[in-house]
């Protein structure tokens, strides 16, 4: 997580520079940020039991950003 961590602070930094760039990488970002709420809800359904409703927010979240954060 501390790698990509850095990688985003660092890619954010080329970024500023390149804000025609920004624009194309928003959806890329949006699915990241899907994915993260995915894997954090199915998280609670695991806690909770739900075994089904977590696999499909896994699924779902590894659909979204298939290498993980």
């Amino acid at each position: 997580r501390f790698r990509s961590r850095l990688a985003v602070i660092n890619l954010h930094s080329q970024l500023v520079s390149h804000p025609a760039a920004v624009g194309k990488l928003q959806p890329l970002i949006r699915d990241a940020q899907e994915a993260s709420a995915s894997k954090e809800e199915g998280n609670r359904f695991f806690k909770a039991g739900d075994l089904d409703a977590a696999v499909d927010c896994y699924t779902r979240a590894l659909d979204l950003c298939p290498f993980g954060e």
